[in-house]
């Protein structure tokens, strides 16, 4: 019976399709937070504050212009973008090697 091997197969993948999109939402997520710091700050009225608060102020302008990503390992950045891109190559993955074995007698 070939019914409960691939149904075993579905919910293995299910599965780490769905970490992976918690990974990659989360991602997502600390990446729109990071550059709404920069957008939050600029809009301030920074002419008001200490000169020691304004300098701090333009230290953090610095940092948050270069964006805050999470990694997989320096191999992919985890945004919802590249979970589907990864989602399409699994699927389209997953159905040649279904046709593959389909074709084998």
């Amino acid at each position: 019976m070939r019914l409960f091997p691939l149904f075993t197969n579905l919910i293995i993948i299910m599965s780490f399709s769905y970490n992976i999109f918690v990974y990659c939402y989360v991602g997502e997520k600390v990446s729109e937070q990071c550059s709404s710091v920069a957008k939050s700050i600029y809009r301030t009225n920074w002419y008001e504050l200490t000169p020691l608060d304004a300098r701090n102020l333009c230290y953090i302008m610095v940092l948050a212009q270069h964006p805050v990503q999470l990694t997989a390992g320096t191999i992919m950045i985890l945004s919802l973008e590249n979970f589907t891109k990864f989602a399409k190559v699994s699927f389209n993955s997953l159905n040649m090697i279904r046709k593959i074995l389909e074709s084998t007698p």
